[in-house]
């Protein structure tokens, strides 16, 4: 009896945040639509509000959905911390076999526009995320070979609760 009145004071004395949450009296832990990305970390929180303007401009000019480049900028870039990522890369976007390097993610975004912008991209329907994963597993265009791209990029978006943007 002594245990169960324990811990419900505990409950009811410390905050509850979600999952992997970082408490909000971080400012730097909550993102820009921090309501609709929950159980997300420090990490994930700062590379999501760094590249929001970023996504949000993509999706309103060229129809490419922000969660589809949140995510696989995250994925792609180890969100924000891999060798690419510190040259703007943080698509993984190759020219001629070789990985590009970008002078800012201003100009990573355009490239990034302009291959998300191939003609086998214009066949499907644009407004419709579940249209691009699969356009970016097995178009012609093929984003990535893994035949398990799909499926990550899609349980990433999930977990993020991206597909509400």
């Amino acid at each position: 009896m002594k245990l169960l009145t324990i811990i419900i004071l505990l409950l009811n004395t410390v905050q509850m945040y979600p999952i992997q949450a970082t408490p909000p009296t971080d400012p730097k832990a909550t993102t820009k639509r921090g309501q609709l990305v929950l159980n997300c970390g420090k990490k994930q929180s700062l590379f999501f509000n760094a590249h929001w303007e970023g996504a949000k401009m993509l999706q309103d000019k060229y129809n490419i959905p922000m969660a589809l480049s949140l995510i696989q900028w995250a994925l792609e870039s180890e969100w924000g911390k891999s060798d690419l990522a510190k040259e703007n890369n943080f698509g993984g976007i190759k020219y001629s076999g070789n990985y590009a390097h970008f002078e800012s993610k201003k100009a990573f975004y355009f490239a990034y526009s302009r291959t998300m912008n191939q003609e086998c991209y214009q066949k499907i329907d644009r407004t419709n995320l579940d249209a691009w994963l699969n356009a970016v597993q097995w178009s012609e265009c093929r984003y990535a070979k893994s035949p398990k791209y799909k499926a990550k990029l899609k349980r990433l978006i999930k977990q993020y609760k991206l597909d509400r943007l």
